[in-house]
């Protein structure tokens, strides 16, 4: 009897020190948090004023600057609602996080744009590892306050069999939450406490990344880009493309059924993306901004089939809602130098994105805004 009390008296005192660890935890990462994600507690957290330095292949410095707003570009000027705004709004391809600030496709798009209009202002609110969910975050807290003209979206690659749509779950206009409590998985667990918990904000964002990993949409090769090794790479990355070009023509009666299977595989994961394109044009469109689609691609050695059903979402989306949409899915060559990895552009890639945008984007905004031409 006196041991069961023992082993009693112990499970308690392991509970209560457990617990009290976790409060002290949750405490400390709501003060200060060192994993500097920008999702928090089903918040995002941007940072001001910030600059980041990232030594490449230790023969070139990345500087990344972060503005007053918490995103790329010059502040916002003194005659903000007179002037031309334009936002782009993506994950990592449109954040470009390790290429320098003037060398990233929204700098150079503002550059070639700023030629031909009067007050031309373009801030790149592109946010590593985020999907339409975070998008649509993004657009109610902050976007919609800001109030720019002209939104990008360069969206699809993140939402590829993302189950995470927690903001389609959240009543846009008076900004509550309706979390689905699921204990059938931690995975579930955490996405519903994650609203409520850092530690599992914390967590679950670790978990996302090693998702993302796994999937391959992580910055790779990032030393490396700048190097000989990276040429090699490139060379490898030549040969791949013609081995899946040949094998395309080898079994070219099984294409069709291949197709059908992947299109049922991301049935249900269109259908949610389908449906936060939605919202993104509503958000949009009822803050006076004007939505603007661009369709996404892949090094030509990782063409995925996956992608380009997300991208016909996007142009279908942006047809039913008569909005501009950019394809540069169709329109930018497939080149593996523009790619420092799988999906992440290189400055060369950078270059030519922003030119492809430009070439379609800049009589839109003549048509549209004929008063900012040049």
């Amino acid at each position: 009897m006196a041991r069961f009390k023992n082993l009693l008296l112990n499970s308690l005192l392991l509970f209560i020190g457990c617990t009290f660890a976790l409060l002290i935890l949750e405490v400390f990462l709501r003060i200060y948090n060192p994993f500097g994600f920008t999702v928090s507690r089903g918040e995002i957290k941007l940072i001001a004023n910030r600059t980041y330095y990232y030594k490449i292949a230790d023969t070139k410095t990345i500087i990344h600057t972060k503005n007053s707003l918490g995103f790329r570009g010059d502040d916002p000027g003194k005659n903000f609602k007179g002037d031309l705004t334009v936002m782009t709004v993506g994950g990592s391809t449109t954040e470009c996080f390790y290429l320098s600030d003037d060398m990233t496709w929204p700098y150079f798009l503002g550059q070639k744009l700023s030629q031909k209009f009067k007050g031309l202002w373009l801030n790149n609110a592109g946010l590593d590892g985020h999907s339409t969910s975070g998008h649509i975050i993004l657009m109610k807290d902050y976007i919609s306050q800001i109030r720019p003209k002209i939104v990008l979206f360069m969206v699809g690659i993140n939402d590829i069999e993302t189950e995470d749509f927690r903001p389609a779950e959240k009543d846009i206009k008076s900004g509550l939450f309706y979390p689905e409590y699921n204990l059938s998985s931690i995975e579930k667990y955490l996405r519903a406490t994650a609203k409520y918990s850092e530690i599992s904000s914390v967590i679950l964002n670790f978990y996302r990344n090693k998702e993302a990993r796994a999937r391959g949409l992580t910055h790779q090769n990032v030393q490396e880009y700048n190097s000989d090794y990276m040429k090699d790479k490139l060379k490898e990355r030549d040969d791949n493309i013609a081995d899946f070009e040949k094998k395309r023509i080898e079994h070219a009666d099984l294409i069709e059924g291949e197709d059908r299977q992947e299109f049922l595989k991301h049935k249900k994961y269109l259908d949610k993306y389908e449906h936060q394109l939605e919202t993104l044009c509503m958000i949009s469109k009822e803050n006076g901004i004007e939505p603007v689609f661009i369709t996404q691609t892949s090094a030509p050695y990782r063409k995925m089939i996956g992608l380009e059903l997300y991208n016909e979402i996007t142009r279908k989306v942006a047809n039913r809602e008569k909005i501009l949409l950019i394809d540069l899915a169709v329109e930018l060559p497939d080149n593996a130098e523009y790619y420092y990895d799988d999906i992440h552009y290189n400055e060369e890639g950078a270059k030519k994105v922003a030119e492809t945008i430009y070439e379609n984007l800049y009589p839109y905004l003549t048509k549209k805004y004929p008063l900012y031409a040049l």
